[in-house]
């Protein structure tokens, strides 16, 4: 029975979303950097089938399955506090053609077409009768040839076969063997192209198949209507469904070792190939007038409906495929986009130069028309690059519409993975066409994806962007609308990668001003985690606004305020004071996030107790219950003493003592950078300055109210002053020969202070 190409059904073999393909991609990913080993292209058992003598049936849509290859989502339970809205409601960004984003791959996509945009001539059909098998490929018979083994007997039929495998895979074989040739493979392709480009794009397409893992004779493809895509890739997929049980992009050997480094490697080779074959048409057939494209064309349609496929090895193949051509086409799009702009800037200095002539214009005037063909010249340069344009855009949204939007949320994590990857190269390279919020949305809904290495790719393909300063004006609106959830990450992601991607974006953001100040007050908390990696990441944006926020503002204060205030002089007790104000700001965050936290505690217990049955309140009808009742009344007044309990309880000695283990991690990370936590000798004097003079009546001539601290600002310097000469102390354990001097300045330093510190405060403990 055959089995017609489904659209949305779960593949028959393999699991889409294990947990290994995601180390597989992930080991695809550190494995680009690696050397080229020789790969070895193991041969497998082949049977001879011949595609054209199977009886075509009808693809039919397929019965609507739990598991649908295009419907994912973020999961709320893997994902820590996201947002409710990140992925489905992003309605400030939403269009005609993307509005539904879980359902619109429940039905069978008609059959791909090829659109004649930005075109003007028509494409020939045919290029001429179909030449003989024995003659249509030079280097397919040298090849094969020399494979061919003379010290063996062999049958006829037996070295046709293997003669006809070798003439269909040469370009799979030089791929998978990782030749270094692989630029005078695209140069005999597209010799092969001229002569008979019928051919040579059947050649892609059962490299293309190769590449999916079919093995076995493939013929008779047909690459001029595309209405028939759909049934010939039903009758590559009954013949070789069963059979196929790895592809190269997801190796091909049983040890997982073993098939990572397959799959990077091949991975490697195939983007290398198309990339160079995408770079090769872009100066041959892609704009010629006498072809327009017609082998990408072709090449396009079969990978959209294979990118729809459920079996997953068409569907990934061809998903990389595709993302492979639109990154050469993207590139070829910013040079022409560069071009355009170059040549419209001199066609509009000649339309100047002629409208108002200059002397050296004037001058010229022996030759009247060359000012008139250099002008026509630069029109017709413009319009032939606004032409090529034209013609990118139409494939570059094609690709767009017809395979990213459905594949980025593909229930296979590494067919994801791929997508923002390849779209983090086009924000990058492109950033003129794609740095807006109808692709920026895509990389911010997979923020809230269930899958780590998914969210992590997001996260990689995002933080680039932030570096020109020329990309902030398109990135300020996706900023505003998910920096929620990249606070989210960077406060609690369950990944400690993700955690520390997201926390460096955030860190970004808030030097460009793009953070608000409530939600980088909530990182600021972060200078006590117990990861050096997040404290080391959150350390500048500490100290940034330490000194715009506090030490800037305290210091023009003063100054303003009197202006015979040596403020140069009161320079450590002004840096103190702001940075007590700071630690004030992030203890209380932090008490408020305790706070919330026992909040949701406590309520969590009251509604159990609230949900608590009483025994025997369902059987109470035409009873006797006065015993009942009196164990139920006693029941209630346990749970009302257990309630009252509960909200008495406030948790203060446990937040107290959080707060000081809290301000001990923030000396520890801040001591190293920081000159004002290292300062005990001017917290001991801010401490020991009387300023009781402050209730004066003449403010004008006292200089101490500048200085006043609050019961609490002044606790939480003593405080500091414990941790810092803590931390020293600690230090100088370390090293006993710099930790004598250490010891010797602190010990002369309590020497002087300590008297003052005692007659301030001695009397507080009588």
């Amino acid at each position: 029975m055959q089995r017609p190409l489904a659209i949305n059904s779960v593949e028959p073999s393999g699991n889409t979303s294990g947990q290994s393909e995601l180390d597989i991609n992930q080991g695809i990913r550190r494995g680009l950097t690696m050397a080229d080993d020789q790969v070895s292209d193991t041969p497998s058992r082949r049977r001879s089938i011949r595609v054209a003598d199977l009886k075509p049936k009808a693809a039919t849509a397929p019965k609507s399955t739990a598991e649908n290859i295009d419907d994912i989502g973020p999961d709320d339970d893997d994902v820590p506090d996201q947002e409710e809205d990140n992925y489905g409601d992003y309605q400030d960004f939403q269009d005609d053609n993307h509005t539904d984003h879980e359902d619109d791959d429940l039905v069978q996509p008609p059959p791909a077409k090829r659109t004649k945009t930005a075109r003007d001539t028509k494409k020939p059909k045919s290029d001429g009768p179909k030449p003989q098998q024995q003659t249509k490929r030079r280097t397919a018979t040298k090849q094969a040839k020399a494979t061919t083994n003379p010290a063996k007997a062999v049958s006829n039929d037996s070295v046709d076969e293997a003669t006809h495998a070798d003439e269909t895979s040469i370009i799979y074989k030089a791929v998978a063997a990782g030749s270094a040739a692989l630029g005078s493979i695209v140069d005999d392709w597209m010799t092969d192209y001229e002569e008979n480009r019928k051919l040579a794009v059947q050649d892609l397409l059962v490299f293309i198949c190769r590449a999916c893992g079919c093995r076995g004779p493939i013929e008779d493809l047909d690459v001029e209507d595309s209405d028939t895509i759909q049934d010939e890739l039903a009758r590559l997929q009954d013949a070789f469904s069963s059979k196929v049980t790895e592809y190269p992009l997801a190796g091909n050997t049983k040890s997982i070792k073993r098939k990572i480094s397959s799959a990077i490697k091949f991975k490697r080779n195939y983007v290398d190939f198309w990339a160079r074959w995408t770079r090769r048409i872009r100066a041959g057939p892609l704009f010629a007038e006498n072809d327009n494209g017609w082998c990408l064309e072709v090449v396009r349609d079969w990978l959209i409906v294979m990118s729809s496929s459920g079996f997953r090895p068409f569907r990934h193949t061809a998903t990389v495929t595709a993302l492979v051509l639109a990154t050469g086409l993207v590139e070829l799009a910013a040079e022409i986009e560069r071009d355009l702009a170059t040549a419209q800037r001199q066609l509009d200095a000649e339309l100047k130069n002629l409208s108002t002539p200059s002397s050296a214009t004037r001058n010229s005037s022996d030759n009247p028309s060359a000012l008139q063909e250099k002008k026509s010249q630069l029109e017709g340069t413009v319009d032939q690059l606004t032409s090529r344009k034209a013609i990118l855009n139409d494939y570059l949204n094609e690709l767009f519409d017809s395979i990213f939007v459905h594949r980025y949320r593909d229930i296979d994590p590494v067919i994801r993975i791929d997508c923002l990857h390849e779209l983090g190269i086009w924000l990058d390279k492109h950033p003129k066409r794609f740095l807006g919020p109808e692709y920026l949305r895509y990389i911010g809904w997979m923020l809230s994806d269930k899958a780590n290495a998914v969210r992590l790719e997001a996260l990689k393909s995002l933080r680039p962007l932030y570096e020109p300063e020329s990309h902030h004006g398109g990135l300020r609106e996706f900023s505003q609308r998910f920096q929620q959830r990249l606070v989210n990450i960077a406060k609690a992601d369950v990944d400690p990668v993700c955690q520390q991607e997201g926390l460096a974006i955030c860190v970004k953001l808030a030097s460009i001003g793009f953070l608000e100040e409530a939600r980088r007050d909530e990182l600021l908390v972060l200078l006590g985690s117990s990861s050096d990696a997040i404290r080391v990441l959150v350390i500048p944006m500490v100290e940034e606004t330490y000194r715009e926020e506090y030490l800037e503002p305290l210091r023009t204060q003063i100054s303003n305020i009197n202006s015979t205030t040596d403020v140069e002089s009161q320079q450590p007790i002004i840096a103190l004071k702001a940075f007590v104000q700071l630690l004030q700001k992030i203890i209380s965050v932090y008490k408020t996030a305790i706070d919330l936290k026992q909040d949701s505690e406590k309520n969590n217990i009251l509604d159990d107790v609230h949900d608590i049955e009483e025994p025997g309140a369902k059987d109470e009808t035409n009873q006797d219950n006065d015993d009942d009742s009196e164990a139920a009344a006693e029941r209630r007044q346990h749970r009302q003493h257990l309630r009252e309990w509960i909200e008495a309880m406030e948790g203060e000695p446990c937040a107290y003592e959080s707060h000081k283990v809290l301000l001990a991690d923030v000396v520890a990370a801040l001591y190293d950078s920081m000159e004002v936590v290292q300062n005990h000798k001017a917290m001991m004097d801010y401490l020991a300055k009387d300023l009781s003079s402050t209730n004066s009546d003449d403010d004008h001539d006292n200089d101490n109210h500048h200085w006043n601290l609050t019961d609490d600002q002044e606790t939480l310097l003593v405080h500091l002053l414990y941790h810092c000469l803590q931390h020293q102390v600690d230090e100088a354990a370390k090293d006993k020969r710099k930790g004598d001097d250490t010891l010797d300045n602190v010990s002369r330093n309590l020497i002087t202070s300590a008297p003052k510190l005692l007659a301030k405060y001695g009397k507080e403990h009588r």
